[in-house]
């Protein structure tokens, strides 16, 4: 990995485990991965880490949890609201 691009992976995980405890977000759905209309694995690795996604997801389920998790961060920002996310099957 680019030094430039592990620093910002680090920056990130940093950014949602700070913010998790209080927001119960990954804010860091925002960020998309360089070339891909998807979440960098830093991102999977992370929500599998805080329990948020099963460690054997399929590719489809990755992408439906990042998805969701941009439109829930999407609500809570514009307007501050609790936001729950779907329960894990």
């Amino acid at each position: 990995m680019h030094t430039g691009l592990a620093t910002e992976v680090e920056l990130l995980g940093l950014i949602v485990t700070r913010n998790f405890p209080t927001t119960n977000l990954m804010i860091s759905a925002l960020v998309a991965y360089l070339g891909a209309n998807d979440a960098g694995p830093g991102f999977y690795k992370l929500a599998k880490k805080l329990g948020l996604l099963s460690s054997n997801a399929s590719r489809n389920e990755r992408w439906e949890f990042w998805v969701t998790e941009v439109g829930i961060v999407h609500d809570y920002y514009a307007g501050g609201i609790a936001v729950r996310r779907p329960t894990r099957a």
